[in-house]
Parts: structure tokens; sequence; C-alpha cells
């Protein structure tokens, strides 16, 4: 991710939900703290704390929100392969988030569960994963883990994405039966997007 680092012009000022909060939490326990003061009303205590939690949680959500929609936008920019040294701060900031060691352990521990719900031991749940199709690849799925779970090897963000695609999209051929027939292109390309480029 070095090269990456190099390409960003400044750091992304994204919303941080805690630290947007924090302020209002402060506020909240110096209110609650008024209600252990005898020449205080518990009540009067009780109700400025309430008040100052109540708008930490609508700070926080906000902020949540905010982020949510940031990190849409950046998505978008690195599924149509935004190249690094094009990268903007925010598409930056998301791209090594996304290929942090933490994101990507996340990720295969998905691919993971995947893998249980394939074996043939396990009796079939209510999930509409397609396991039929699905065992066919086994192999396929087997190094896109592998790919992900090798934190020497660096990824691609573009990659991880596609991954969460297939394993959390109704139209990922995962689950799409119309689909089906695509599964070994669309696990072989993501994972050949996991590959960072020259």
């Amino acid at each position: 991710m070095a090269a990456y680092a190099s390409a960003r012009p400044r750091a992304a000022d994204v919303p941080r939900p805690l630290r947007s909060a924090l302020p209002f939490l402060l506020l909240c326990l110096a209110g609650l703290a008024l209600a252990a003061a005898p020449d205080v009303p518990w009540a009067a205590g009780a109700a400025t704390g309430g008040l100052f939690l109540l708008a930490a949680a609508v700070r926080g959500g906000r902020a949540e929100h905010e982020l949510r929609l940031l990190r849409q936008q950046a998505d978008r920019a690195l599924l149509r392969g935004i190249a690094p040294a094009h990268r903007s701060a925010l598409v930056a900031w998301r791209a090594d988030e996304l290929t942090g060691d933490a994101h990507r352990l996340s990720v295969a521990a998905g691919v993971d569960r995947l893998l249980r719900d394939l074996d043939p031991a396990k009796l079939p749940g209510a999930s509409p994963l397609n396991r039929v199709v699905a065992r066919g690849q086994i192999d396929l799925i087997h190094r896109l883990r592998a790919r992900l779970a090798d934190l020497g090897a660096p990824v691609e963000a573009r990659g991880v994405l596609m991954t969460e695609w297939l394993l959390r999209d109704a139209t990922s051929p995962l689950y799409d039966r119309g689909r089906a027939d695509s599964l070994p292109q669309a696990l072989a390309r993501t994972i050949a997007a996991l590959e960072p480029r020259a």
C-alpha cells in the first residue's frame, strides 16, 4: 500500500461517528453527575444527561450516515477501476480500509462461512445459496479464500469489493439461479481483480 500512500495528495477528512458524538457523551456524563449533587434535584440531572445522550445519538447517527454515503461513492470509483495514481484522498482512504488486514480477514471469514455451507455433510438451510453449482467451483472458492487471507501479499480494493458482492448480493451467481452458469467466470475475474496492478 506504500504506492497508494505516495499517490495520496492529502489525508481524507471523513466523518468519525464516535468522535462526533464524544462531546455530547461527555456532557451527558456531566449531566448525570449533577444528579449526585445534593442541591440539584435528581430528575433534573437525569433529564439533562438524557438530553445530551439523545444529542450524541443523533450526531453519531448523522456522521455514520455520511460515512456510509462516502464509502458508497468511493466504492463506485474503485469498481470502475480507477488507478492508484489517480485516486482522490477519499478513494485512497477507502482502498486502504478495504485492503487492511482486519477487513481482509473479515471477508475471508465470509468465504469460510460459504465453504461450511457447501459441506455435503451439512443439511441445507433457508439460504438461497445455489449449493449444486457452487460445489462445482469449490477449488476456485478455496483459491479466493487463500488469496484474501494471505496478508503478506497485497490485494486490490476492487477485488475485495467484488468478493463482497459475490458473497452478499442476491444478484450474485452464487444465489441467482438465472446467472449460475457465470459463476466460474465471476470467481476467476474476482481472483484476478485482487492482484495489484503493475
